[in-house]
């Protein structure tokens, strides 16, 4: 008898930014985030890591970046946090 255990894929968690269209709206610095679900975190991530488009420049004014987070499931989405440095 053989025994076939298979590790189900980590969901992928899809994140769309709109970057405001007010004059200096835009940054050049690096933007982490945390993540918060029902049934754990994702810790700061380095948002350019993950982006969608690695030959655009992120967070320019009116731009949509979209990153795409391969990652354990946490459950439904409850909190997340942004920062800059």
């Amino acid at each position: 008898m053989r025994l076939f255990f298979f590790k189900e894929p980590a969901p992928v968690y899809l994140i769309r930014i709109q970057t405001g269209d007010a004059v200096q709206s835009q940054t050049n610095d690096n933007v982490e985030m945390i993540i918060r679900g029902m049934n754990g975190q994702i810790s700061k991530i380095l948002l350019k890591d993950f982006s969608t488009s690695q030959e655009k420049e992120l967070f320019q004014r009116a731009n949509l970046d979209e990153f795409e987070i391969e990652y354990e499931s946490i459950g439904n989405v409850k909190h997340f946090r942004f920062q800059i440095f």
